[in-house]
């Protein structure tokens, strides 16, 4: 009886023992049985997950059951799967301290597949995308970021882009300023001429 939760569904259903032994005192009876005895009620409602538990088997009236009168039923329960798609900012990790990083892209698409209950509940802090630069030095470099997914059933289908360009600059070479020496600067010299007046 019942539905599984939302994006769940039922996988499988079996019953140990799979065959019991019935017994009534009117041969008729047993004749007319239809080649299966009913168990109570099992309930699936909102279920999320593989379980197991003992009902009882329903008997007609004047049959008897010979040994235990209940029967394990094991259910199988897994949820839908299917896609998602978001977007995750570039994080750097490992760059050593004298270095400067830029890149790009500084964000990306990540498809994940996994169990729709699971993807419709992720967080940001749930699906990282990193650039690791441990012990690189100054130069260009065209690196393949790693996507960290912390739940376990998620995994990542696609990146896109794949790649991200990185460069590292050493610090010191954009705080360096080259020194600048002035001309000197020369001071015209004036010459003056006398002027000679002659008077008639």
């Amino acid at each position: 009886e019942g539905q599984v939760a939302d994006g769940y569904r039922q996988t499988s259903i079996s019953v140990s023992p799979p065959n019991v032994m019935v017994f009534s005192a009117d041969p008729a009876i047993v004749d007319q049985l239809p080649g299966y005895v009913e168990t109570e009620p099992l309930k699936l409602t909102d279920a999320v997950d593989d379980f197991e538990t003992s009902v009882v088997l329903r008997l007609p009236e004047n049959v008897s059951i010979i040994g235990d009168s209940n029967v394990l039923v094991e259910v199988g329960i897994a949820a839908m799967e299917g896609n998602l798609k978001i977007i995750r900012m570039v994080e750097v990790i490992g760059a050593l301290p004298e270095y400067q990083v830029s890149f790009a892209p500084d964000r990306v698409e990540v498809i994940l597949f996994g169990p729709l209950p699971v993807l419709d509940t992720l967080t940001e802090t749930d699906v990282r995308v990193v650039l690791d630069l441990a012990d690189r030095e100054a130069g260009i470099f065209q690196l393949v970021p790693e996507v960290i997914i912390l739940p376990e059933r998620i995994r990542s289908e696609s990146l896109s882009p794949n790649t991200i360009e990185v460069e590292i600059i050493p610090i010191e070479e954009l705080t360096s300023t080259p020194s600048v020496t002035p001309s000197p600067t020369s001071t015209p010299s004036i010459t003056a001429t006398p002027t000679l007046t002659t008077q008639p």
